[in-house]
């Protein structure tokens, strides 16, 4: 029987969802618990000796992967393959399957273990990384039976509640439809009151609908007028017309546009 190994499974295993996908657990006796789209996994930064970074992570499919990093390794290329792993002192014989880690090769490796492994590193103390009988490292699993089990929650919570999937990136930006010069006049601070002479700059942030209407203003740098100010949004949320954003789908999605205005009062 041959372990598949999914490429598209390194970028699940760096355990940096994106935001909307995150589901974060805490810390739980030693290791930070989290979870991605399809998968939970615990992490710690101080497992092994020096620098080690080591992440056992666990798919909703029950594929169980181990991934660790040390800036001080030297791994031979093309050795991987050979790599072992030993709990407390027992060499693992099950199905696996070890290569480089496609971010840091010759310092770091992307293990795909059996399910009957978790059982044992479980009930371990010690996880070392042998290539060759050379020991390359010699990870502490102190506290794994609770993170293990507060994974198989994050997965149960997974399966009941699987987030939703991050939104089509935006490929194209929202630009003005008409002239920005023309959005902010002279008479829009025609009832503000006397300041002749009064000069200043007006930042403002826009969010523009799907129909490319501004949907709303925010002040990025105020006039120090707060009159003025209001009058700069107003006047441009009812002139201002867009082009709207586009998505990698070629859908017309929300955006934001900011600019400022430079007053010059007569």
């Amino acid at each position: 029987m041959q372990i598949k190994f999914p490429i598209l499974f390194l970028s699940a295993l760096s355990l940096l969802p994106a935001p909307a996908a995150a589901r974060h657990w805490g810390n739980v006796d030693g290791w930070f618990v989290t979870s991605g789209q399809n998968s939970c996994g615990l992490y710690s930064e101080k497992k092994g000796r020096g620098n080690t970074e080591f992440m056992l992570l666990k798919r909703l499919d029950g594929a169980l992967y181990i991934q660790a990093k040390n800036p001080a390794w030297n791994i031979k290329s093309g050795t991987e393959g050979q790599i072992r792993y030993q709990v407390d002192g027992r060499t693992y014989n099950g199905l696996q399957k070890t290569i480089a880690l496609a971010e840091a090769p010759g310092r770091g490796i992307l293990g795909a273990l059996g399910s009957d492994m978790e059982q044992q590193i479980r009930a371990g103390m010690n996880l070392a990384i042998v290539n060759g009988g050379v020991l390359i490292d010699q990870l502490s699993l102190k506290g794994t039976q609770a993170a293990l089990a507060t994974v198989d929650s994050c997965l149960a919570d997974l399966r009941a509640n699987p987030p939703k999937p991050a939104a089509p990136a935006i490929t194209v930006r929202a630009k003005p439809k008409n002239d920005p010069a023309r959005w902010v006049g002279f008479r829009d601070y025609n009832k503000l009151g006397k300041r002749e002479g009064g000069s200043g700059m007006v930042g403002f942030r826009l969010q523009i609908g799907v129909k490319g209407r501004v949907k709303g203003c925010e002040i990025s740098r105020s006039s120090g007028y707060d009159d003025i100010d209001k009058a700069t949004c107003k006047a441009v949320s009812k002139r201002a017309r867009f082009h709207p954003a586009k998505n990698s789908k070629g859908q017309s999605v929300p955006d934001s546009y900011s600019s400022r205005v430079r007053l010059q009062l007569p």
